[in-house]
C-alpha cells in the first residue's frame, strides 16, 4: 500500500499540477511572447492642453505641500484651467490669496514656479491667475494680465518650484 501511495501521489501532482486554492497562490504563468507596445499618439493629442496644464500645476501643488517652506500657500487647490488663444487662465481656491502676505520674493518664486509648470505644455504661451473666479489682488505683480511662459526655455529648467527664478 505504501508503494502505491508513493507512486500515485507524484503522478497525481504531475498530471493535476500544483495549484494553490487561494487566488494569490504561487501559480506560475506560462511564458508569454514579448509583444512590443503599440506606439501611442503624442500626449498633446490624447490629453487636451487644459488637462495637461491641470496635471502640471497639481503636481507642483503636491510637491509644494510636502515642502517645509512652501512657496505656495498651504491648502491651495487648482479649481479650474481654461485655455483661450494660447493663454492659460488658472483659477485657484481662496488659500492662494495668502500669497500676497508672504513677501515679494516668495511671490516672485511662486510665479516663476507656476510659469515653469505651465510652460511645459506645448502651445500655451501665456498665463494669468484668478482666485475663485476673481482677479488675484497683489501689491507686487499684476497676475490677471497674461504674462509669458516660454515652453522651450522653461522645460530646460527644474520643475520643482524650489529654485529661485
Amino acid at each position: 500500500m505504501r508503494r502505491y501511495i508513493l507512486f500515485v501521489l507524484p503522478l497525481a501532482l504531475l498530471l493535476g499540477g500544483c495549484h494553490s486554492s487561494s487566488p494569490a497562490g504561487n501559480h506560475v504563468q506560462p511564458a508569454q511572447p514579448h509583444v512590443p507596445p503599440v506606439a501611442s499618439a503624442p500626449a498633446s493629442h490624447t490629453v487636451g492642453r487644459a488637462e495637461q496644464v491641470t496635471q502640471a500645476v497639481n503636481a507642483l501643488l503636491l510637491r509644494q505641500s510636502r515642502n517645509f517652506h512652501p512657496i505656495l500657500p498651504k491648502g491651495t487647490r487648482l479649481l479650474e484651467v481654461e485655455i483661450n488663444r494660447r493663454v492659460a487662465v488658472l483659477n485657484f481656491s481662496h488659500q492662494f490669496n495668502k500669497l500676497a502676505d508672504m513677501g515679494d520674493t516668495t511671490e516672485a518664486e511662486a510665479q516663476a514656479a507656476l510659469r515653469k509648470a505651465v510652460g511645459t505644455v506645448a502651445g500655451v504661451k501665456q498665463m494669468s491667475v484668478q482666485v475663485e473666479g476673481k482677479p488675484f489682488d497683489s501689491q507686487m505683480t499684476d497676475w490677471t494680465t497674461p504674462f509669458d511662459v516660454d515652453y522651450h526655455t522653461q522645460t530646460a529648467g527644474k520643475l520643482d518650484g524650489n529654485s529661485t527664478p
